[in-house]
């Protein structure tokens, strides 16, 4: 279903990142264009495109994988997330009497 709302180049760029995240290897122009649903074409201007601005890297055999900004930004999150800032005092609970606060035991 498509929605006339939204930024279709937008949609389609999310969706080679998603792809890639799924992914437990990086991939070729050709499986993500296939998995995207993309021809070949606008797949490579895509990818061009996120390598250039960092969201992705690409190996010396072509091979696309995400880049070191989606961590940078997964860190940023989890700096000013308002909901992992009301976590972080209660962390230090279990920890203070011996116990994992991310391991029930």
């Amino acid at each position: 279903m498509r929605d006339d709302k939204l930024i279709q180049s937008l949609v389609r760029g999310f969706r080679i990142i998603e792809i890639l995240e799924k992914s437990s290897q990086p991939l070729t122009l050709t499986e993500i264009a296939n998995f995207s649903k993309l021809n070949k074409t606008d797949t490579q201007r895509f990818l061009r495109t996120l390598c250039s601005l960092g969201y992705l890297n690409r190996e010396e055999t072509k091979r696309y994988f995400l880049g070191t900004k989606f961590l940078s930004m997964g860190l940023s999150f989890l700096n000013t997330s308002n909901r992992v800032m009301r976590v972080k005092p209660y962390q230090k609970i279990p920890e203070d009497h011996g116990r994992n606060p991310w391991v029930n035991a």
